[in-house]
């Protein structure tokens, strides 16, 4: 071959390895991009019902901290006016069942039910949590069998200028932010799920794991505990796939519910996710 045509032959050569080397390499670049975009959206959609559920909480904590602040303001704590406190205050916030404890193991409710002799309200959880912290105490959830929901109880200490100390709470049925979370709408095969501070679930699409009369199932305890380590809100979208409860592949995003130091999950089907990419 005459030197003209190597010189032409090598020019075409460099001219394809080039433009194939740009290729390749823009191909890879947006390849990183749209992962890096559906990975931020999906993420973005997590975090925006975790505000939902965040700000459901938030209006507990005011509601119990508006009606514990007008008790400390009538300054008084005989039981009938007490009672009838709770009862009006129990209408204004369905849902809601009010209750104040002190320390000499006497309990007033609004609902009127009267513990017998061995009740000792200060051994309580919700009464132990909240004196251990400054802020509002939220126990683990559990089901209430006789209304067929799940319940949580929010707590807060006081102690008056007069030096009257005790502990408020209320009973909040949490069906309406279940009814949230569960029913959010993901697509086929998707789902969202919501855990309590201690990465118990609180709802699951998976009727297996949701709470119990007797108790609940921890994340630790499913999918052979991997569910955490997916909660790194920095993983890359090829890093949060994993096998779930049904034998199919899902892509995990985690958002903090503040308030409750929840979380919000939810899990998309892997080959929808990855077939849009």
């Amino acid at each position: 071959m005459k030197l003209k045509g190597k010189i032409v032959l090598s020019s075409v050569l460099i001219c394809i390895v080039s433009i194939l080397s740009i290729a390749l390499i823009n191909y890879v670049i947006s390849i990183k991009k749209l992962e890096t975009e559906i990975n931020t959206r999906a993420q973005l959609e997590t975090v925006s019902m975790a505000k939902d559920a965040n700000t459901w909480i938030a209006l507990q904590k005011d509601s119990l901290e508006e009606v514990l602040q007008g008790l400390i303001y009538y300054d008084n704590y005989e039981y009938d006016f007490v009672h009838k406190y709770f009862v009006e205050k129990n209408k204004i916030n369905p849902g809601n069942e009010y209750y104040v404890a002190f320390p000499d193991k006497s309990l007033i409710a609004g609902s009127g039910w009267i513990p017998d002799s061995s009740y000792d309200p200060t051994t309580r959880d919700w009464y132990i949590g909240a004196k251990a912290t400054n802020g509002i105490y939220i126990t683990e959830p559990y089901l209430d069998v006789d209304l067929g929901n799940m319940v949580i109880t929010i707590s807060k200490h006081f102690r008056t200028s007069s030096g009257k100390e005790g502990v408020m709470a209320s009973d909040i049925t949490i069906g309406s932010l279940v009814n949230l979370i569960s029913n959010v709408d993901l697509g086929q095969g998707g789902y969202a799920f919501l855990l309590d501070h201690n990465g118990n679930i609180i709802t699951h699409q998976n009727q297996d794991f949701n709470p119990t009369e007797d108790s609940l199932v921890n994340i630790d305890h499913v999918l052979d505990g991997k569910l955490k380590t997916l909660m790194d809100e920095n993983l890359s979208i090829r890093d949060r796939n994993l096998e779930d409860f049904d034998n199919e592949k899902r892509t995990f995003f985690f958002a903090d519910v503040d308030e409750a130091n929840w979380k919000v999950g939810i899990a998309l089907p892997s080959k929808s996710v990855m077939k849009t990419i």
